[in-house]
């Protein structure tokens, strides 16, 4: 009788690890046939030289990063718009980027990186191979709901491996309101003290840090606002970013001429960086906070807009940010304004 039970348990534990195995099989594949769609389309930019260029997608270089090229590291707080903008970043340099948490199996090569550093769901994984950051910011009114949209697709994961599991799933859906609405209440005040401190890490240079004291220089060479950079046509914020990679230390940049066609490319192949979410959940305006969150919103922004003197503070960058977070609490004013007067 005992070895008739230690058998069952034993096809059991087998039953198991096949079950598992098969669903490792099963997501792999999944995985593959999404990356193999994706760089059918994704592809990045050869440029043609000329008064007119053209610019078509075309696979970006997996080449190892060579030690005399000047690495870029490109962090925001999560739900910022990464995927955008190094998917940019990319056609403007033709070289493939890499992550923090190495999902893309790059991050030991990579000429670029993306981080959300110091928030939980980013990691120093890079030792000191990054030369130069660029920061990428998003109004939080929109950044958290986004953060919770990847925090909901991957299934609320709490390790690599969990997280890994549910790549397949990374921008395909966004969460029922109902959904939002509990994650928000009760993450709203821990996560946006954790976009404040995200400012102030990279703002300040990472003071305190030992990894900015010896690793790299953590002070932005550029503060991109998403909001504004993500269009089909070239702002601003392209001509920064494009700035700061074109004066980076042998790192062959397209021609200047052909950034704006680019930007175009990337942002009308979704795939590259939104995939199926508008067709599969509700629309990002739907996603509302109250109007004590909205007033603790603009407090935060008030503070960070205090905390940075642009005749004291050192760095390039921060009339930038000023005016970046200018636009930020004024936005959020009026949409707390209008909830308040139609009583929300």
């Amino acid at each position: 009788m005992h070895r008739l039970v230690k058998n069952k348990n034993r096809k059991y534990r087998c039953a198991v690890c096949l079950a598992l195995y098969y669903l490792c099989v099963t997501i792999n594949l999944a995985m593959k046939e999404r990356d193999i769609a994706r760089e059918t389309r994704r592809k990045l930019v050869v440029d043609l030289k000329g008064e007119n260029p053209y610019c078509y997608l075309s696979a970006p270089m997996y080449t190892e990063a060579a030690d005399n090229q000047t690495t870029t590291l490109l962090a925001s707080y999560p739900g910022s718009g990464k995927r955008f903008s190094w998917t940019v970043i990319e056609g403007l340099t033709n070289y493939r980027a890499g992550d923090d948490h190495n999902f893309s199996g790059l991050y030991e090569v990579s000429l670029h990186l993306k981080t959300s550093y110091p928030h939980k769901d980013g990691t120093w994984s890079w030792g000191d191979r990054m030369d130069q950051a660029i920061v990428l910011m998003r109004n939080p009114r929109w950044a958290l709901p986004s953060y919770h949209t990847m925090r909901f697709e991957l299934d609320y994961s709490t390790n690599w491996g969990e997280s890994y599991l549910r790549i397949p799933f990374v921008y395909t859906m966004r969460p029922a309101v109902a959904l939002w609405e509990t994650w928000r209440d009760e993450n709203f005040e821990a996560e946006l003290q954790s976009y404040v401190d995200f400012i102030n890490f990279w703002m300040q240079g990472g003071a305190g840090d030992d990894h900015c004291a010896t690793d790299m220089d953590c002070l932005p060479k550029a503060v991109i606002d998403f909001d504004i950079f993500y269009q089909e046509h070239p702002t601003t914020e392209l001509f920064k970013l494009g700035k700061v990679l074109n004066a980076t230390e042998n790192v062959e940049m397209i021609s200047a001429q052909a950034w704006s066609c680019v930007q175009g490319k990337v942002f009308n192949t979704t795939i590259l960086h939104n995939a199926n979410r508008n067709r599969n959940g509700p629309l990002p305006d739907s996603k509302l906070f109250t109007v004590n969150q909205l007033a603790q919103i603009e407090a935060a922004l008030d503070g960070l807009i205090a905390t940075y003197d642009p005749l004291n503070t050192p760095g390039s960058t921060i009339h930038d940010l000023l005016y970046i977070l200018e636009g930020y609490k004024n936005a959020v004013h009026a949409e707390w304004e209008f909830e308040v007067n139609i009583g929300l």
